[in-house]
Order: structure tokens, then sequence, then C-alpha cells
């Protein structure tokens, strides 16, 4: 009888850093288009609206025409193709800085910029919630799907990562001035205002008025700063362009989405529902359970209340793509105590692994099930919870 050889963890997960250190460089060096996520990526959609800024054409910050155009004259390998982008217009507060590179430099400066936030965020701040952190999990937080993915392929899921720990931390120190600051990073979370909201609402539930206070503060400023650069109907010209954009992505881009709202759209198509009609339904759907889990969770203990949010806020928001799923495996990560939270990121890194074979899946969006894995694994865990 031949005995099969048993494996440490510590020698699987230098196993799986060596096979995607090797990939991404087969991968890069015989992309000779540079087509890949780490001379490409989604990187376009970033960089030109932070180009359009530093060159003062803010006419057409959101002019989807002159977007493809300079896209296409840096990246030819688009071959007419291009990303949208109707980010808010404080997001050239990140973005502008590299917008003065090459578009190649700024590509390979940013992934490394949010490969530096992501490990800063695993290895530095995790360890302050989390005293019995190893180094094994820490390093396969970091090669998670999601988050590896989207970090290569230059999106800022990294960053969003990045405010939330940031806040939670200042949340811990308990004091009035932490908690105002706290609402100061959320108000930097606006370049993705989908996601701050909701804590910034809990909050409203929770009445933390000095978290709220620095929120309104942060807030008032970007308000400011939107309008002297883009002028006094900047909020109408973004969610004109918003209400477009999300439209469209849901058929562009429904199948790599892991959201509640485009799950239940894609349903709805397969039932033979006019798209319109089902676009409407999803969100309100979505609109609904939101509110009945906000006010479900201000009932939890403040300490918690954020880990618990970051869990849902992917699945409830009515626009999240796979990579920022992210937030949902930090607050697990955040939730979970010893054993548990080790057979939990085993079992969302090789069920993540598995959505990858559904990803050109048009007609449902495989990578929900990578959220439905998250949800089960933080179900049983607070069941156990409760039962002890």
């Amino acid at each position: 009888m031949v005995k099969m050889p048993k494996f440490t963890e510590c020698q699987i997960v230098i196993s799986i850093l060596l096979a995607v250190f090797l990939a991404l460089l087969v991968v890069t060096f015989l992309d000779k288009d540079r087509t890949s996520m780490l001379w490409r990526g989604d990187y376009p959609g970033i960089y030109v609206p932070a180009r359009l800024f530093i060159s003062g054409d803010i006419e057409h910050f959101y002019d989807q025409q002159t977007q493809q155009q300079l896209e296409n004259r840096f990246w030819p390998s688009l071959a007419g193709n291009y990303y949208i982008s109707s980010y808010p217009p404080n997001s050239v507060i990140f973005t502008a800085p590299f917008a003065y590179l090459t578009p190649l430099l700024s590509k390979w400066l940013w992934t490394g910029a949010m490969f530096l936030l992501l490990v800063l965020c695993v290895f530095g701040y995790l360890p302050r919630f989390l005293g019995d952190l190893t180094l094994n999990h820490k390093i396969l937080i970091c090669l998670m799907p999601p988050l590896l993915l989207g970090v290569l392929s230059g999106q800022n899921n990294a960053l969003s990562l990045f405010l939330f720990l940031s806040a939670l931390t200042l949340l811990a120190g308990n004091t009035r001035q932490h908690s105002f600051f706290a609402g100061c990073l959320l108000a930097l979370w606006l370049f993705k205002p989908q996601y701050p909201l909701f804590f910034v609402l809990l909050a409203v539930m929770q009445k933390r008025i000095c978290l709220l206070s620095g929120f309104a503060s942060g807030a008032a400023l970007i308000y400011l700063f939107n309008s002297y650069y883009f002028g006094e109907f900047w909020l109408e010209n973004w969610l004109q362009s918003s209400r477009v954009f999300t439209e469209l992505n849901y058929h562009v881009n429904g199948y790599q989405m892991v959201s509640l709202a485009a799950v239940c759209f894609r349903l709805f198509l397969l039932l033979g529902i006019e798209s319109v009609t089902a676009y409407k339904i999803s969100l309100g759907l979505s609109a609904i359970l939101s509110i009945i889990f906000l006010l479900f969770l201000s009932k939890f203990k403040s300490k918690d209340s954020f880990s618990y949010l970051a869990l849902v806020v992917p699945m409830l928001a009515p626009q999240t793509l796979f990579y920022d799923i992210s937030l949902a495996i930090i607050g697990l990560v955040l939730l979970a105590k010893g054993e548990k939270r080790r057979a939990a990121l085993w079992i969302i890194f090789f069920v993540w692994f598995f959505c990858e074979f559904f990803r050109g899946c048009s007609l449902f969006p495989g990578y929900f099930f990578g959220n439905l894995a998250i949800f089960i694994c933080a179900y049983q865990f607070t069941q156990k919870q409760r039962e002890t």
C-alpha cells in the first residue's frame, strides 16, 4: 500500500505562493500584446480620468467618446474597446499624481502602491485585532483571488481596505478624537460611495455623533474640492453618468458581480422580465434588505458591528464586482476565531479559486458562489458563538 505524503500548512502556502509567482512571470513575459493584468488590466479606467483632470479637460471627464479615444491612444491593444469610468470627481485625490507618468510606468507604480497597502492591511492592521494570526494565514489572505487579482489588475480594492481598517483602528481607540478622524477616513472613501455610506447609516442608527461629525466635515471638504475643480453642477453630472454606467455595467460585467442585486437581475432576465424592470426590481429588493439588516445590526455591540457590516456590504451594495468582495473576506477574518478562522480561510480560498472557472459564464454570475461561501462560513461561526 502506497502512503500518500503529508504536507504541512506552511508547505502548502509556500507552494501556492511559488505557483502564483511563476504564473505571473510566464503570463507577463509571454504576453507580447501586453493585454494581461500586469501590463494593462483595468487600469485605463482609472488612469484616463486622472489624465483629463491634470490636463484641465474637465468638460470631458465623463464623456465616453473621449475616454475611448484616450484609452486606445495609451493602450492600442484595446483595439477600439474601452473601460467606462464613472468615479466621482474626488477620486482624482488619489489617482492624479500617477497621471503625470507614462501609462505603463503609472500602471506598475499604482499596482505597487496597492500591493503595499494590501501588505500593510494584512501584516500591519489585522494583527492589532488578531494576536493569533499566523504568518501562513497572513500570506494566504494576500493570495486570496479577489484581493490579489484586484490589486494586480490595477483596481483600488486595497485602498478601500486600507481606509476601512484605518477607520476601524481609530475607533478601537475609543475616544472622541479617534471617532472624529475615523469619520474623516470614511469621507475619503467616498470615491466608492456605495460602501462607506452603509457605515455612515449604521453610525446614524447607533447615534455615534463624533464619527458622524468627522464624516460630515470630510464630506464637506470633498464637496468644496469637487465644486472648485469640476463646477457647481458636478453632483448632477456625476449622478447622471453613474446612472448610465450602472445600468450598462449590469449587462456588460454582470457575470463578474457578486452583489445580490446583480444576481437577481440575471435571474429576472432568465425569467423573461424586461431589462429596465428587472434592474429596478433588483435595486428595490437590495434596498429593502439593506434597511432590514442595518436595523438589525444597529443592536450589535459597537466593536463588532462594523465588522459584521463589512461582511455583508459587498452583497447589499447595488454594484459590487468580484475584487470588492475583499471587504467581506476581511470582515470574516476579523470575526472568526482560532481554528474556525483557519478553516474559513482555506474554504474561501479554494472556492474562489474554482469560481474562476465560471468567470466566463455570461448567463449567471458564478462569482456569487464565492460570496455565498463567505456567508456560509460566517453563519456557521456566529451560530457556534451563540451556542457557547
